[in-house]
């Protein structure tokens, strides 16, 4: 299954775009909120990197096995 075609990624899709438009928002707003929003996008980027290293590599140990230990 394609990414592009599923709907949970456009769900997802969705929900990232609503967010970017509220921190832009708040960037505009108050310092103090831009802080936070930073710390925030920190937080969110090093939460999905770890889950896309995860999936990759439950992806490639399936890979593996399927392979016989090929790759």
């Amino acid at each position: 299954m394609k990414s592009g075609n599923s709907f949970w990624w456009t769900v997802f899709s969705v929900i990232m775009l609503v967010a970017t438009i509220y921190f832009a928002i708040m960037f505009i707003s108050s310092p103090v909120s831009m802080a936070i929003a930073g710390w925030l996008y920190l937080g969110v980027s090093l939460i999905t990197f770890g889950v896309f290293r995860i999936s990759i590599s439950y992806r490639i140990k399936q890979l593996n096995k399927a392979t016989d230990g090929l790759i």
